[in-house]
């Protein structure tokens, strides 16, 4: 039994020692100093990007209290998985001729198993509108 741990132990100690890597301590300092350059080349690039995007978002916002939402668009995204295609109920239950009162709530909330949605997902002005829709099915 002892010269099968013996075995073992060295076969361990082998295995261990041809798995490391002895010689990339001295190459590791030039990829850190490659990683901080282009680190600072994707910091500014992003910078650029980020400064780009928080304007679109700001016409995007402008522009999203518009009449230009489209509320069965865009309950079929969001609505149809649990609600059914013709939103009249399968795990999530029935919503269409829902008072727009229980709808708004319902999409603020979320109930149960529903994920909420904040106004950052959907404008006050939008859920109105996706609420009239659900109430005049």
């Amino acid at each position: 039994m002892k010269k099968f741990f013996m075995f073992f132990l060295l076969s361990f100690v082998l295995v261990l020692g041809a798995c490391g890597n002895g010689d990339d301590d001295a190459d590791t300092t030039d990829d850190v100093e490659e990683d901080a350059d282009t680190e600072e080349v994707v910091d500014e690039e992003e910078a650029t990007e980020d400064e780009e995007a928080t304007d679109e978002e700001e016409e995007a916002d402008d522009s999203a209290s518009t009449s230009d939402f489209d509320a069965e668009e865009f309950a079929r995204t969001n609505c149809t998985a649990c609600h059914g295609q013709d939103f009249t109920g399968a795990m999530g239950p029935d919503l269409t001729g829902l008072d727009e009162g229980t709808i708004t709530d319902a999409v603020r909330e979320g109930p149960g198993s529903m994920p909420s949605y904040n106004e950052n997902q959907i404008s006050d002005e939008d859920l109105d509108v996706l609420a009239g829709f659900f109430s005049e099915m």
